[in-house]
């Protein structure tokens, strides 16, 4: 595939999918759970290397970190990315998002920066989860964080949703 920016976003599809079908077979065997999450935080990932492919016609090769490819987008971009995010957080049942933290006594960030934060800590550190991590670490928000992707990236090439 000569076009690079729609060959990655093919690609962070393949891993959406791939979470997708993870995290619900998750639930007879928990054993999926973390690659589950480090398969949708590679997904975001490469969403975002899409949409920065996209408007810069080269490749983010800094870093794994989702807010540093954020960063680096257009001003324009991170603030129709955050009142995306603003719009589906504001309208979504939280329930679930307060069972998970009455059990964890931690504060999910309900802001696009802060789970993009944290998503990238998914990455680097869950999938080493022999090692530990000290700090616990949000998950949530992978569809949302998808679709406002998803949406934005389709909105600059069309073409990609067929």
């Amino acid at each position: 595939m000569d076009d690079r920016g729609k060959y990655i976003f093919v690609v962070a599809s393949s891993y959406s999918r791939a979470a997708k079908h993870l995290n619900q077979e998750s639930q007879v065997d928990i054993g999926l759970y973390v690659p589950g999450h480090v398969n949708a935080a590679l997904a975001i990932e490469l969403y975002f290397k899409s949409l920065y492919y996209i408007v810069y016609k080269k490749d983010f090769r800094h870093s794994h970190d989702f807010l540093d490819l954020f960063n680096e987008l257009p001003s324009d971009i991170q603030d129709k990315l955050e009142s995306a995010f603003s719009r589906i957080i504001d309208n979504r049942d939280m329930s679930d998002v307060s069972k998970i933290e009455a059990g964890s006594k931690e504060t999910i960030p309900l802001d696009l920066k802060g789970n993009l934060d944290s998503w990238s800590s998914v990455f680097v550190k869950m999938r080493y989860i022999y090692d530990k991590p000290n700090k616990a670490i949000s998950m949530m928000f992978f569809p949302e964080i998808e679709k406002i992707l998803r949406d934005e990236i389709t909105t600059l090439r069309p073409d990609l949703l067929s």
